[in-house]
């Protein structure tokens, strides 16, 4: 590996009370009832931190936590007065994403309408210089993130067309922004057709074959694939197969499987990384299995190094995990331990040279030839669970576990 590369993490810090960062309520029908922040309006908690991606050793705050603003008229005048006096600090972290020399960041704790605490929405995306850290500016506003519906931006990725997608924890499904203005340019997916409930998203990734696959979460705990061409929607991963509740996901270097890890493990059960079939979506086991997981606690994001070794965001454990192309932990697992430059629930993840990533889009569709050589087999697909994975009949559409993070799924 390159030896200056260097691995970017967004710092969530959820220091604020016990529990996750978003709270999310359903009603009776499993559709978002509210979502609201679990923290202090106007309070700076994430940084972003640069790390030695070959020693795993800390280099620096590439984006600082931000500096609090004193004010004697209450909490929400210094959450206004925040917005205009610390454009380039982030509230609360979650997805990051580079192109063309420019890290992208969502903004989850940005709260759009201060003076508007009960009905605002929450986000915006920002943007920094990949090498010095200087703050570029708002690539989408709050306001104009968050115009048709979208709230909590979770993940965010540039796919194949050069247009952002972003996806809303707290409503709005997934949305596509002009990869060059940060325009709207359409809502690719705001029912889950599967439930014809509210999608609740959370990671996003593009496959070899130039899919979106989308970790739909909480009232549902599938993986969904949007063709981008056609608009046609696949039940790519049933709730049946599925992670407890998805995390964000990957595929192999050699664009076989398809990775997504558990993020909280309902039933006590040790948290795992299990593969697919990347064309069909069979399970074919486990990646990193229970009994060798590296100490990890929660597979938030991943991504593969050009050597085809796997590192994972472990939000509650508060570290970095790294596997070996086989799924075993690369010295004992633990690459970035908790503590490590402040590192305190870690959501996204990337390189600083997105050529070290194995999953480029080039190597990708150079296989396209091989993956469409395969057959289907003439499988058929599965219906979807009623009941999200991990509960049961008396699951209610209020109790605890429906709370969600932001940066936990990523």
């Amino acid at each position: 590996m390159n030896p200056e590369l260097s691995l970017y993490v967004s710092n969530v810090n959820n220091t604020f009370g016990v529990g996750p960062v978003v709270l999310i309520t359903l009603d009776e029908n499993l559709n978002i009832a509210s979502a609201g922040p679990n923290f202090e309006a106007g309070t700076f908690y994430s940084s972003i931190l640069e790390y030695d991606a070959t020693t795993g050793q800390f280099i620096r705050d590439f984006v600082p936590q931000g500096t609090e603003v004193e004010s004697d008229f209450g909490i929400f005048a210094r959450a206004f007065a925040q917005r205009f006096q610390n454009q380039e600090s982030i509230f609360f972290s979650s997805g990051i994403t580079f192109k063309d020399g420019i890290l992208y960041a969502n903004d989850q704790g940005y709260q759009v309408n201060a003076n508007d605490p009960e009905n605002t929405r929450y986000g915006r995306i920002v943007k920094y210089d990949a090498t010095t850290g200087e703050f570029l500016g708002e690539f989408i506003s709050g306001f104009d993130l968050t115009a048709n519906g979208l709230n909590f931006p979770e993940d965010l990725l540039f796919g194949p067309d050069g247009d952002l997608y972003i996806s809303g924890l707290g409503g709005g499904g997934v949305q596509k922004f002009d990869g060059e203005t940060g325009a709207y340019e359409a809502t690719i997916i705001e029912t889950n057709p599967f439930t014809s409930r509210d999608l609740i998203a959370a990671g996003l990734n593009f496959g070899p074959d130039g899919n979106l696959y989308i970790s739909s979460v909480l009232n549902d705990n599938s993986i969904i694939r949007y063709n981008l061409e056609s608009g046609a929607v696949e039940q790519f991963i049933s709730p049946e197969f599925a992670p407890q509740i998805p995390s964000g996901s990957t595929f192999t270097p050699d664009n076989r499987l398809f990775l997504n890890g558990t993020f909280v493990s309902l039933d006590g059960s040790p948290v795992t990384i299990q593969q697919f079939d990347a064309l069909t979506g069979q399970s074919e086991g486990f990646f990193v299995p229970p009994n060798n997981n590296g100490g990890l606690t929660s597979a938030s994001r991943m991504i593969f190094d050009g050597e085809g070794n796997l590192y994972v965001s472990d939000f509650n454990g508060s570290q970095i995990v790294k596997f070996d192309s086989s799924g075993n932990p690369v010295d004992g697992g633990i690459f970035v331990p908790s503590g490590s430059g402040g590192l305190n629930n870690p959501g996204g993840i990337g390189f600083s040279d997105a050529s070290q990533s194995i999953m480029t889009y080039d190597d990708a569709l150079s296989l396209l030839e091989t993956i469409f050589s395969r057959s289907l087999g003439g499988s058929e697909s599965l219906s979807p669970s009623l009941i999200p994975a991990g509960f049961d009949n008396s699951f209610g559409a209020e109790t605890a576990p429906l709370a969600a993070s932001s940066s936990p799924f990523g």
